[in-house]
């Protein structure tokens, strides 16, 4: 996923998206990769327009990771 503006509403979106993304596929975000450098997520990390997301998922195809998005 890679955000592609910073307003709120859109991240608001992102984090929703996401956390249903995990509830129901048991995915979870690896990696934020930002200016082109790998960052281990925690708490104080912002998402920010432009970064790109490795997702880990246990059952999910990238299909279903994709439609969960879109």
């Amino acid at each position: 996923m890679v955000l592609l503006d910073d307003s709120f509403a859109s991240i608001a979106t992102a984090v929703r998206l996401g956390r249903a993304v995990y509830q129901n596929m048991g995915t979870v975000v690896a990696t934020i990769v930002r200016d082109g450098q790998p960052t281990v997520p925690d708490p104080a990390i912002r998402l920010r327009a432009g970064d790109e997301l490795l997702l880990v998922s246990r059952s999910a195809t990238e299909q279903e990771i994709h439609a969960a998005f879109q």
